[in-house]
């Protein structure tokens, strides 16, 4: 009788833990929508809980403030902007660096673009020059480093005589094309951000220092 009971406890607490995780995820995945729509300031925590049909109580059990929902939906994001980045990569090895651009391409040719998550939270979040950082636009700053730690990564598979230095500096100047890309698309509604971008890219790619 006690193993039967111990089995019944075990999987009662094992649903619970399934549906508090259910929730957490709805509540990511409804901020992440609206914040993405609205921006970070215009979207207040009663909406999210209206499109998401969670209580107040469970969202301040898995998050102490909006700052960290805003900070998990961030990082589920970079997970996935860098499986689709590494997609690419993987699907077009020929193309190296390149095939990044094309995965843009098809991000920014989306119904939901509406520009970079990290942009416009460290825009939202941002602090006078020389102070500390938000929490928020810190991590913003590391996705982007991310991005381009991964350029560097497939600039130094493929055969060249940049040194290391040379390297960096030239996947700090494709994630610039890249960001401008991004903003040209978005702000300016550009059709030809991208293409203009692999044109500068290109040039970048076979100069020579």
């Amino acid at each position: 009788m006690s193993n039967i009971l111990e089995n019944m406890t075990n999987t009662s607490s094992e649903a619970g833990v399934a549906r508090q995780s259910a929730r957490k995820a709805l509540l990511v995945h409804w901020a992440a929508q609206l914040f993405n729509q609205q921006g970070y300031h215009n979207t207040g925590i009663d909406q999210i809980l209206k499109e998401s049909g969670v209580a107040k109580a469970t969202l301040y059990k898995h998050f102490k403030s909006k700052e960290d929902l805003i900070l998990a939906v961030l990082e589920k994001r970079h997970d996935t902007v860098m499986a689709h980045l590494n997609h690419y990569l993987e699907q077009f090895p020929e193309k190296g660096v390149m095939a990044l651009f094309d995965a843009y391409q098809d991000w920014f040719s989306q119904p939901d673009f509406q520009g970079c998550n990290y942009i416009h939270a460290g825009a939202e979040y941002g602090t006078a020059k020389g102070t500390a950082q938000h929490a928020i636009q810190r991590y913003a700053a590391q996705h982007k480093d991310s991005v381009k730690n991964l350029i560097r990564e497939v600039l130094q598979r493929g055969p060249s005589d940049r040194s290391d230095a040379q390297m960096n500096t030239l996947a700090e100047q494709l994630l610039l094309v890249l960001d401008g890309a991004i903003i040209s698309a978005h702000l300016r509604q550009n059709p030809q951000a991208i293409a203009q971008a692999r044109s500068i890219a290109l040039c970048l790619l076979n100069a020579r220092d």
